[in-house]
């Protein structure tokens, strides 16, 4: 080819004349329409920028009533923003965005479980006048069990005094097929015996609820030991699993995938301060030899399965020992309670015991001050003092009295 064009070159005939003439030729035909194509394509650019924008646009509208509705919750509904004359207008990437939220309780709904589906509207809507549709349904289940939390002794079984030396004060509350079993010169009851139907939530409606505190916290799979060794957590480090951890607030939130065992192996009076829910899916074992003070601080202990046992006892959760265990805060139990602190339990502030679906067995060495909650039974021993807090718990981590807890579930999204 290199051959040819020389030759092309050297006799002067013309030959290069007439190639080029064919590719001006060929490169005219092909010219205007590439520079059509070309044009269309860059329109058809501007065309999906715009409606990308009008779709991120929209999109930000479907997450900020979610956030709304789950921080900032509409008086009622149907509920539109923004207000054209008392809100400043709601742009996204140059697009202006109209939302609308309604919502309607669904059949599932109890007293104590409100279930709602919200269905989101948003519009995004540019200068020159298109416009993105975003649809979005969510669905929020709500859990208030507050009721269980109002006395002394809250039972949906039985009730037994196995001691003359008991006192209560506060009222108890039995289901309407539950039985107060106590010996026949027992007077030392300082409230009133009601009775009422009551409705319990199931272990996994409290283990979505605690879950949520822990979703993102540190995590330990398989038998765990905190040990204080005698320090004031947080103040000095706590050992978990034979390694030191400090953190600035305290302990938690912690979420242990097995047995769980809280001790204080070394020095005298050790204290362990909650920062946050301690989520349990085993047993959780509290015997310590040497004085150990839990400060729930307002938090939660949940015990979420009785399925793997420690040797030292048959319940998902055991506390014995030179333990005391000060509130406000929660402890929630899916199986049996065994609870025998050596020093007196919340008195500075009241804590909630509740055994979701076994027998809780209450051996305090002093008085116990809070409130003991069962959906099976609970035993008393004697020389037991129960005091129920004359103020309530207020706000504490329990499904009722701590607020913004909501469980929400996205169950569509679609563009209109």
């Amino acid at each position: 080819m290199k051959t040819t064009v020389k030759r092309a070159i050297g006799d002067e005939q013309g030959h290069v004349l007439i190639m080029a003439l064919i590719l001006l030729v060929v490169g005219g035909l092909i010219l205007t329409p590439l520079l059509g194509l070309m044009s269309t394509g860059l329109v058809a650019g501007q065309v999906y920028e715009k409606k990308t924008d009008e779709l991120y646009a929209a999109d930000a509208g479907v997450e900020d009533a979610i956030w709304r509705i789950q921080n900032r919750v509409p008086e009622s509904y149907p509920y539109s923003y923004p207000e054209p004359l008392t809100e400043d207008p709601f742009i996204v990437n140059g697009k202006s965005v109209e939302v609308e939220i309604l919502r309607v309780e669904t059949d599932e709904s109890t007293q104590c479980r409100k279930v709602y589906r919200y269905q989101i509207g948003s519009n995004a809507t540019g200068t020159d006048g298109g416009t993105t549709t975003v649809e979005a349904f969510l669905v929020s289940v709500g859990l208030n069990y507050s009721a269980l939390a109002g006395n002394a002794i809250t039972s949906g079984g039985d009730v037994t005094i196995l001691g003359q030396k008991t006192s209560i004060s506060g009222n108890i509350l039995l289901a309407e097929d539950g039985t107060l079993n106590v010996p026949g010169d027992f007077e030392h009851i300082d409230g009133q015996v009601v009775r009422a139907d009551l409705e319990w939530p199931d272990g996994d409606e409290l283990a979505d609820f605690y879950f949520y505190d822990v979703r993102n916290a540190p995590s330990y799979y398989g038998d765990t030991i905190i040990d204080l060794r005698g320090k004031h957590y947080p103040t000095g480090p706590v050992y978990i699993n034979g390694k030191p951890s400090s953190s600035a607030a305290g302990l938690g939130p912690l979420y242990v995938d097995g047995n769980l065992e809280i001790t204080n192996s070394e020095n005298p009076r050790a204290e362990l301060t909650l920062a946050g829910t301690l989520y349990v899916t085993g047993t959780l074992l509290i015997k310590p030899t040497k004085d150990l003070i839990i400060n729930l601080d307002g938090n939660t202990i949940f015990v979420g399965s009785p399925a793997r046992k420690p040797p030292e006892s048959r319940e998902a959760l055991y506390v014995g020992g030179q333990c005391g265990i000060n509130g406000p805060g929660t402890i929630v139990v899916v199986g049996d309670i065994h609870f025998e602190p050596q020093i007196e339990a919340g008195k500075t502030d009241p804590v909630l015991i509740y055994s979701v679906s076994g027998k809780t067995d209450v051996w305090p060495k002093g008085a116990f001050y809070g409130s003991i909650v069962g959906n099976v039974q609970v035993d008393l021993q004697p020389n037991n003092t129960i005091v129920y807090p004359g103020g309530g718990f207020g706000l504490i981590n329990f499904p009722g009295l701590i607020e913004g807890k909501e469980r929400y579930t996205l169950e569509s999204w679609q563009i209109k």
